[in-house]
């Protein structure tokens, strides 16, 4: 794939005719109610349960289709070539439909700075947290264009920035968190804790820049904020 919004379109008739493989006939008419009622009243017949049940089975045929075509895709892949990244191939390896596009920022996001952080602090450790934002925060606007090219609906801030009123308009909160060699690991957890309940039911990424590995098992301090949803921790060396 050439481009983020080629590729982003993809993702999208993929994820939709997956999300319809999901529905059963009962829940179709719910999840899908505000669509229908701008089709529904357009098509032949007089009964509402019946062209709701046709509109189903066609999403249905289309889903057995697009899955039919992805498999028969799979079939031409070379196994005697390598493997290259952003291709139709590594798309479906990596099954990136099953994911909710804010999931799969985040992961766009944590790629690049587990790169350029550390690069940008090889000299000089952050003395202060609003140095750690601030960096962070160039690192991101750098991006923005690439990433609203390919994630167009997802809108990221940082915490930081906007008051506690309109978290809920963001899909996407990022707070960076600075672990110096007095910090105790019960004030990060704390700190984080908290935000959690404050920032309420947005997706949340917590990016803890720890050069001096104050959290010894990375997987198990995970673990305790990861079971909220919407919460995502990404240690930083």
């Amino acid at each position: 794939m050439k481009s983020d919004e080629g590729f982003t379109h993809l993702y999208d008739y993929i994820a939709v005719a997956y999300g319809f493989s999901e529905m059963s006939a009962v829940q179709f008419p719910y999840e899908m109610l505000n669509v229908l009622s701008d089709i529904v009243p357009y098509l032949p017949g007089t009964s509402n349960t019946d062209k709701i049940q046709m509109i189903y089975e066609l999403t249905q045929r289309h889903s057995n289709q697009v899955l039919l075509a992805l498999q028969k895709i799979r079939t031409q892949e070379n196994l005697f070539k390598p493997k290259k990244g952003k291709t139709i191939f590594s798309f479906i390896d990596d099954r990136l439909f099953l994911k909710p596009p804010v999931e799969r920022l985040i992961e766009r996001i944590c790629e690049k700075i587990s790169v350029a952080l550390p690069i940008a602090f090889e000299r000089t450790k952050p003395q202060h947290e609003n140095v750690l934002n601030d960096q962070l925060n160039a690192l991101l606007i750098a991006e923005k264009d690439d990433y609203k090219r390919e994630f167009p609906a997802i809108k990221f801030s940082f915490a930081r920035t906007i008051p506690d009123h309109s978290f809920p308009e963001h899909d996407l909160l990022i707070e960076a968190k600075l672990l110096k060699k007095q910090t105790f690991k019960a004030s990060i957890t704390d700190q984080i804790g908290a935000d959690i309940h404050k920032y309420g039911t947005a997706h949340k990424l917590f990016i803890l820049y720890d050069p001096d590995r104050k959290i010894v098992d990375e997987t198990d301090f995970k673990k305790d904020f990861e079971k909220y949803n919407g919460c995502f921790i990404y240690i930083i060396r």
